[in-house]
Formats: C-alpha cells, structure tokens, sequence
C-alpha cells in the first residue's frame, strides 16, 4: 500500500477545530476514494462560507483529473494539494 501511515497516538498535536478547513487525505488518484465528490461539494459550501478552504493531503502523482475539476470550477483559491504528510494535523493549526 502506497503512502501507509502509522500513527503514534502519543505525539498528536490537538487541532484547532474552529477554523475554516477542510482536510482530505488518501490516495486522490484513486477513483474509489471518491475526491472528485469533495471537490464538486466545495463548490457549494462556499457559497455558505466563502473563507473555507480544503486541503487535500495526497500523493501528488495522477491527479491531473482532480486539478482540471478544480481549475474548471474556478476554485484554486479554496483549494490547495498539500502532498504527502505523516502528521496531517499541523494543517488544523490557526498560527496566531
């Protein structure tokens, strides 16, 4: 399996659940895993609340499909390709 990711329960950051963000992570490339159908609902969630963002946490290789929907949709402003983290919730920190 590409990109498995063991998680250590005992050095997780908390996040900050308060903010605008949307996190997706897995293998975008995979037709199974369904980002098509997160990018398309973002579409109507910022029409509720225009300062959300999502972050897709993926492996960058293949997803010409899913960058095309979103150029299409004109929302590269709300949403973004991370890449690859082990520690996907420093993307739930607000920096003050």
């Amino acid at each position: 399996m590409n990109n498995f990711v063991i998680y250590n329960y005992n050095s997780t950051i908390s996040s900050d659940l308060s903010t605008k963000k949307i996190l997706m992570l897995g293998r975008a490339n995979d037709k199974k895993k369904r980002f098509n159908l997160g990018i398309l609902s973002m579409d109507f969630i910022i029409d509720k609340i225009p300062q959300c963002e999502l972050n897709i946490l993926s492996n960058l290789t293949g997803i010409n499909v899913q960058q095309d929907l979103i150029k299409n949709l004109n929302l590269e402003d709300n949403i973004k390709f991370i890449g690859y983290s082990s520690i996907p919730e420093i993307f739930l920190i607000t920096l003050v």
